[in-house]
């Protein structure tokens, strides 16, 4: 697959703000985890599709839990250093030694958490994720649920936008994924207790590029792109990010022997 230069794709990763600047009236969307000592998140996701050959189909599905502790970064207190404490797995398409190398490889992560800036990064550079497709991938799911917060005030109506290229060490080699999100603030309310709550929206697209070029049609079949729609509530006075979800949809690719299709539906929420 050929990446256009001029596309909006980059390899440096941005955050512009383009309308909401400088309102006076606007609230500063920011996180801050210093207040407590621990924190734990739990991630779920489910993945549905189809997988074609020239005369059968094939449905699969898999799903997953887990819960993430994380403690704030001594210097940084929007930074989150955290591990995953249990995970539960199950699938149509994955044996059982799979799903438990699969569990086994979850509970050895160990990620920086900058969720303000939307940011998931392994802590060890050596523990490269593998994107498997109809698999759950816990770094993928993490990198396309926490939203980016803008550097600036914003009032309900402000949009703003990120790229970001991340690495990825695939079934069919080395590939860059491009992904490109399209920010809401939707709406800012006070609840019960007085605290503002601010609710965000954001639409995305990927690409996936090949490092590598493909001279005997191994990408065939591979889903190279997809696009979704994701949404957030940020705790504007205790700045927290209280929950998040996306929904995937990937496409099955044109032409190839296999093609594979499937929608993905992640969800993050705050334990308290």
């Amino acid at each position: 697959m050929k990446i256009n230069k001029h596309h909006l794709w980059t390899l440096a990763a941005c955050l512009a703000l383009v309308s909401g600047c400088g309102n006076s009236n606007g609230v500063k969307l920011s996180l801050d985890f210093s207040k407590k000592p621990d924190w734990r998140y739990a991630l779920s996701a489910t993945v549905s599709g189809i997988i074609s050959s020239a005369d059968t189909q094939r449905t699969f599905s898999s799903a997953a839990q887990c819960t993430l502790s994380g403690k704030p970064d001594a210097k940084n207190p929007a930074l989150l250093h955290a591990s995953v404490v249990s995970v539960a797995v199950t699938s149509n398409i994955l044996g059982d030694e799979e799903i438990r190398n699969l569990k086994e490889q979850a509970k050895t992560m160990r990620l920086s958490c900058a969720l303000g800036d939307g940011a998931i990064l392994p802590e060890d550079s050596s523990s490269v994720p593998v994107v498997k497709i109809g698999e759950w991938d816990l770094y993928k799911d993490l990198a396309s649920t926490v939203p980016a917060l803008p550097k600036i005030a914003v009032r309900p109506g402000a949009v703003w936008e990120r790229e970001r290229s991340l690495p990825l060490d695939t079934k069919q080699g080395s590939a860059v994924g491009h992904l490109f999100q399209s920010f809401c603030m939707d709406s800012l309310r006070k609840d019960k207790s007085g605290a503002e709550i601010a609710s965000l929206s954001w639409k995305f697209v990927y690409r996936v590029e090949f490092r590598e070029r493909d001279t005997l049609g191994l990408y065939a079949g591979v889903p190279t792109a997809g696009s979704g729609t994701g949404s957030a509530i940020v705790n504007v006075t205790a700045k927290t990010l209280e929950a998040a979800s996306v929904h995937l949809a990937v496409p099955a690719a044109p032409q190839g022997k296999f093609r594979i299709s499937w929608n993905e539906n992640i969800t993050l929420e705050l334990v308290k």
